[in-house]
Parts: structure tokens; sequence; C-alpha cells
């Protein structure tokens, strides 16, 4: 279980962090079963896109990506106010199979904005 305190410690760092740059990639680990995904934000265009390799949607990496994406929503410094309330449709572009989830979110994090600007 999560500490609360803990918790609200690093969303605060995380949107601190976030501030900085146009493009944000968040990635997104959970237990029970373990599983990595991906939300990522172009904060200029104000779009949200959400990464899983898992043919069903791991509902623990979504809570807590949809968590992100609201902390970021209501920053009080106001740059991510644009941003969709809720989480959008999960883009599977890669199917795993046994545990290569780490390994999608780490080439999703390769190819970055590169690869965000030629999907779409």
């Amino acid at each position: 279980m999560h500490d609360k305190k803990h918790e609200e410690m690093m969303g605060r760092a995380i949107v601190r962090q976030c501030r900085k740059a146009d493009l944000v990639l968040l990635p997104c680990w959970e237990r029970f079963p373990e599983h990595w995904t991906l939300l990522a934000v172009d904060v200029q265009a104000e779009e949200t896109r959400y990464y899983d390799s898992l043919q069903e949607q791991h509902e623990l990496c979504g809570l807590l990506a949809n968590t992100l994406q609201t902390r970021l929503k209501h920053d009080p410094k106001g740059k991510f106010q644009r941003l969709p309330a809720d989480l959008p449709q999960r883009r599977n572009h890669c199917r795993q199979s046994g545990v290569d989830c780490g390994f999608y979110v780490a080439w999703w994090l390769e190819v970055g904005k590169s690869h965000w600007d030629s999907e779409g």
C-alpha cells in the first residue's frame, strides 16, 4: 500500500519537474501483476497519450497514470490546465509476450518526440 504522505510529496516533485519540459514522459509501474506503462504529455499541444503493451488494460497502471494526469492538470502554476480531464484511450502499437512491458516503455522513452510526431 502507498503511504499518502510519500505519494503527495512525490506528486509535487513530479509536477515541479514537469513544469520545465514541453514533452513529459512519465513511466507508470504497479504490482499485482507487475507492469509498466507510459503517460506522455505534450504540454504545448495540450495533449496526452497513454501507452500500454497489454491486450487488456492494467487497472492499477491506468489509475496511476490518471492520478498523474490529474495532478498535472491541477498544478497551481497553471501550465497544464488545458490538459484533458480523463486519461486518453490506450495506444497499443506493441503487444507484449511475457514480460516485455519494461522494454516497450524504455523504447517509447528512447524514441520520445520523434515517435510522437510520426503517429499523429
